[in-house]
């Protein structure tokens, strides 16, 4: 997720409690849950891991930014499945046991953004040249590989910057065992099982064409220019035409939360979108949460009865053991 965000203190008592990394807030990218309780943060500044006993005591800090074994450069993610630990960076993932001693290098087929599930590899593939944008389902040993779904992004030529025409992103379960993507036109999510490569199901709904105004084209205009700014320095964002589509995408987000229910974002308007309703699995509809956005990317990890939660307060990172009863109310206040 290339998005910020701010992660606020737990105003409420807790179990247990544990500063991580100053000034560096725990994102979903960074956390990975082992066994028995034990958990892993990444540094991805100081290119290493540590482990955290159930306890929430550190218990030792391994790898190191390098391309030798135990090494990695500029780690991207982490995911903990069947006792291995992978770290993915932009050529490979990096493998180490459960206690952090190095397995194997497993060299990516091609750069981009990879998904490991312990039972496949899924696999995001972009083509600057054709637009192409592909999700690309690999079995474990590379040797057998199916196109999940696809898509094309036209959203950008040296003329113009043309809204609505990029892909909207995947959204993936915490235990990267469920995998959903939407037609960027239409009411239409597919869900798919990452480790067969097989659809569990498609959910359909009614399309709500939500309309540009001349308000809207000027706000989305303002913020297209000034992503533009940041993404393309070397260019003139001024002088970058804009062009709005007629009607907004009638679905522009997906988020699954901890319980694997599927949150579907609709627009507003430019930048602001709102969890109208979500589903489960089988695409049946479920109650939606109050924040989504705060139970994925604060739900670190559910245990027995408690949950461990990422907090951030006074610029200290940490993570807080927080009881399943008091967690609706939890989230609330980190909203």
């Amino acid at each position: 997720m290339n998005f910020l965000f701010l992660l606020l203190g737990l105003p409420f008592p807790t179990t247990h409690a544990v500063t991580l990394i100053r000034n560096q807030p725990i994102w979903p990218a960074h956390f990975a849950a082992g066994m028995n309780g034990k958990f892993y943060v990444l540094d991805y500044q100081d290119q290493r891991i540590t482990l955290f006993d159930a306890n929430l005591n550190e218990v030792k800090t391994f790898g190191a930014g390098g391309p030798g074994p135990g090494e990695f450069f500029l780690p991207e993610d982490i995911f903990f499945t069947d006792g291995k630990l992978y770290v993915q960076d932009d050529a490979s993932f990096t493998v180490f046991t459960a206690d952090g001693q190095p397995l194997e290098k497993i060299k990516k087929p091609f750069p981009g953004q990879w998904w490991a599930t312990g039972k496949s590899w899924i696999a995001r593939k972009r083509s600057m040249e054709n637009g192409q944008d592909d999700l690309i389902w690999f079995s474990l040993d590379f040797k057998e590989t199916k196109i999940l779904h696809q898509d094309r992004d036209q959203s950008f030529d040296d003329q113009a910057l043309y809204l609505g025409k990029r892909p909207i992103p995947p959204a993936l379960t915490k235990d990267h065992r469920w995998l959903a993507r939407v037609e960027k036109d239409q009411y239409l999510i597919h869900i798919f099982d990452t480790h067969s490569g097989e659809k569990r199901t498609t959910v359909e709904g009614e399309v709500k064409r939500l309309p540009y105004t001349e308000a809207h084209i000027e706000e989305a205009t303002k913020l297209a220019q000034a992503a533009m700014a940041v993404v393309h320095p070397e260019k003139d964002p001024s002088r970058v035409k804009v062009i709005p589509p007629r009607f907004f995408p009638p679905i522009i987000r997906l988020v699954f939360t901890y319980d694997n229910h599927l949150h579907l974002f609709e627009p507003l308007g430019p930048g602001k979108i709102k969890a109208t309703h979500a589903v489960n699995l089988d695409g049946e509809r479920v109650p939606t949460m109050a924040a989504p956005d705060s139970h994925y990317y604060k739900v670190l990890m559910m245990e027995d009865t408690h949950a461990l939660v990422a907090t951030y307060e006074d610029e200290e990172a940490g993570i807080a053991r927080v009881k399943k009863t008091n967690l609706a109310e939890a989230l609330q206040q980190l909203k």
